[in-house]
């Protein structure tokens, strides 16, 4: 088994990485991929993995600052199946940045939060430099 799943950003797509070991999940940049779910189902399956192999704390950091319709589906899944995981007795943390000005990003995780029954911290950042 991997230690980390890992896609790199590019011009579309955000970095995305869940580090088994760590119980961390990272998804951070621009989301506008082609194909959304071809992007997100490995990610999503790996959310899953690292469900069955953490016993403690699973942490997820999300550091977006755009994404489109299509990944907006995708990234409440996401949230569902960190939900699934709480619910099933695990420690899970969801960090949502958002920057002082982007009220949008803002009030999108908080409707996921909303929508999906788990607790945020919301976390507001002056600058996208803070989110390196």
């Amino acid at each position: 088994m991997k230690e980390s799943y890992i896609r790199e950003a590019t011009r579309t797509t955000p970095y995305a990485c869940v580090n088994f070991q760590a119980g961390k999940i990272e998804l951070q940049g621009r989301s506008s991929p082609e194909n959304t779910m071809e992007f997100y189902e490995p990610f999503i399956r790996a959310i899953t993995m690292i469900g069955k192999l953490n016993k403690e704390k699973i942490e997820a950091d999300f550091k977006l600052m755009y994404f489109n319709t299509s990944s907006a589906r995708c990234i409440y899944l996401i949230v569902k199946q960190l939900k699934r995981l709480e619910d099933s007795g695990k420690n899970v943390v969801i960090n949502w940045y958002a920057e002082e000005d982007d009220e949008d990003m803002l009030e999108t995780g908080m409707d996921f939060q909303d929508i999906v029954d788990i607790n945020f911290n919301i976390i507001m950042t002056k600058s996208t430099d803070e989110y390196v």
